[in-house]
């Protein structure tokens, strides 16, 4: 997985964060980021492991494909 800082805003705050995603022995270790735009260097992490299968991956990741009404461009979400 390629890491990308994206952004979401909540309550008119804007946050940014990254989505990190390793294999080790069957097994998808996920680590997500969050933090304010402002204050990068303060940040929330979250860790995450799951079974990972060959075929369908990480069900973590499984997600919907949604459109940006801003960007018209399609993002999926879990």
């Amino acid at each position: 997985m390629k890491k990308k800082t994206r952004r979401m805003i909540i309550d008119k705050k804007e946050y940014v964060y990254v989505l990190n995603q390793k294999y080790n022995e069957k097994r998808s270790h996920i680590m997500l980021k969050v933090s304010l735009k402002d204050k990068k260097n303060l940040t929330l992490t979250f860790f995450f492991s799951t079974w990972d299968d060959p075929v369908t991956g990480s069900p973590l990741l499984v997600g919907v494909d949604l459109k940006n009404n801003e960007t018209n461009i399609v993002e999926t979400f879990n």
